[in-house]
């Protein structure tokens, strides 16, 4: 019974993440000058931060470990809750936490790119890339699986009833 709404709420939420791991791309771009007086870019991942000179050459790469791991486990949640459906109440405990590990993607997104900005020593401009902004979405989706788990315990509880 995989065709339920919600399972396809929880796999968006699984392939968001996916990407937003694997895509190897950064959701801030700090540009300024480092401690040489280089124009540098700060760009801040959801794997690793780095420096990169105009060159386009890394330096400093620094892995982003909490970040990294909650985005991985919050992935991991999703997916084990779309082979929950027969066990609805454990599906939507799994995304209560799932919608716990997010709120601590959003704070630890805020957190690195607050705790790298200071490597830069003029920062000139920062840009959110696009990326930055998908862990709304999974909140959003993680809502309407919640939603759509607990609209199916209902119904099952009033076809319950009727017998």
């Amino acid at each position: 019974m995989i065709q339920r709404i919600q399972s396809i709420h929880l796999l968006l939420i699984s392939f968001l993440i996916g990407f937003l791991i694997f895509g190897g791309q950064s959701f801030v771009d700090i540009s300024g000058n480092d401690s040489q007086m280089n124009d540098t870019v700060l760009k801040i991942g959801f794997k690793e931060s780095w420096l990169q000179n105009m060159d386009g050459e890394r330096s400093m790469i620094i892995p982003n470990s909490y970040l990294y791991y909650f985005s991985i486990i919050c992935g991991i949640l999703s997916f084990i809750a779309i082979f929950l459906f027969k066990n609805r109440k454990m599906q939507l405990l799994l995304c209560g936490f799932n919608f716990i590990f997010i709120i601590l993607i959003l704070f630890f997104m805020y957190y690195y790119v607050n705790k790298f900005s200071p490597l830069l020593a003029n920062e000139i401009e920062s840009s959110y890339n696009l990326i930055g902004v998908l862990p709304i979405f999974l909140i959003i989706f993680n809502a309407l699986a919640m939603r759509g788990i607990y609209r199916d315990e209902i119904l099952v509880k009033a076809s319950d009833r009727l017998r």
